[in-house]
């Protein structure tokens, strides 16, 4: 009866000490800030969907004019608005479920739509 109550109680104390040691550890983590171009969209709800009107739309890491990227949309394309900053809207263009651009437009790029598109389905 000894060593099984033995056991136990050093499998009890261990345990302890192992989490106390994990709890310890998180604590100490800090989670590193976002880059000023990223905005994370974990739990945002679209404002609503904007349609392309420009000829052509640049997408920019920062709402700032001097940070134009290389990503392009053109005329008719709709994205998603999730922010809005000054004269820049932070948007994302779904190329399929896998990929995604996402960076701020220009508003003056861009128009409010005034219905929902529907979600094509390959098959």
């Amino acid at each position: 009866m000894k060593p099984q109550v033995l056991f136990i109680f050093f499998s009890i104390f261990f345990a302890g000490c192992v989490q106390n040691k994990e709890a310890e550890h998180i604590q100490q983590v800090t989670p590193k800030p976002l880059p000023p171009d990223t905005v994370s969209l974990s739990g945002l709800l679209p404002l609503g969907y904007y349609e392309v009107t420009a000829d052509s739309c640049y997408f920019f890491t920062t709402p700032d004019s001097a940070a134009k990227s290389s990503s392009i949309l053109l005329k008719n394309t709709l994205v998603e608005v999730y922010k809005i900053n000054g004269s820049y809207a932070y948007a994302a263009y779904t190329l399929d479920s896998a990929k995604a651009e996402r960076g701020w437009l220009k508003l003056s790029d861009i128009n409010k739509i005034l219905f929902t598109p529907p979600k094509i389905i390959k098959e």
